[in-house]
């Protein structure tokens, strides 16, 4: 739904333990919306009371998936196996350009992704694909 218009930071997040982190994202969502970053947040369960699990401060005011997340937590914990909570940044191309882990490299200061971002929008955009695929 993205591709072409937005960069996506997925949030494969797993409750008590990335309450922290969350909180930090939901206190940095305008600035990263205002860079063309949508933040959706995936939880590793299957809830419709996920938006509620969170909690009450600060108010998340990204996308938090409430259906399908199995399907999406299987496809994406490939690329981050065995870590509670994951974050990838998808370009607007749809290609994943980072990933953080909590168990191995540690989540990022709002900073450092917001470094991230601002390098992919000083990339030149490619090129649209062609209305044909021809080998």
């Amino acid at each position: 739904d993205f591709r072409g218009r937005k960069m996506v930071l997925l949030v494969l997040y797993d409750l008590p333990g990335s309450r922290a982190r969350l909180v930090e994202l939901a206190k940095r969502y305008g600035a990263l919306s205002v860079q063309g970053v949508e933040v959706v947040a995936i939880a590793s369960w299957a809830s419709v009371d996920a938006i509620a699990d969170l909690g009450q401060g600060p108010p998340v005011q990204f996308p938090v998936v409430t259906a399908g997340n199995e399907e999406i937590t299987t496809a994406y914990r490939l690329f981050v196996p065995g870590a509670a909570h994951a974050e990838l940044l998808i370009d607007r191309s749809g290609y994943i350009r980072a990933i953080w882990r909590s168990d191995r490299s540690g989540m990022p200061d709002a900073d450092a992704v917001q470094a991230q971002v601002e390098r992919l929008n000083a990339e030149k955009s490619p090129p649209p694909l062609p209305d044909e695929h021809i080998h």
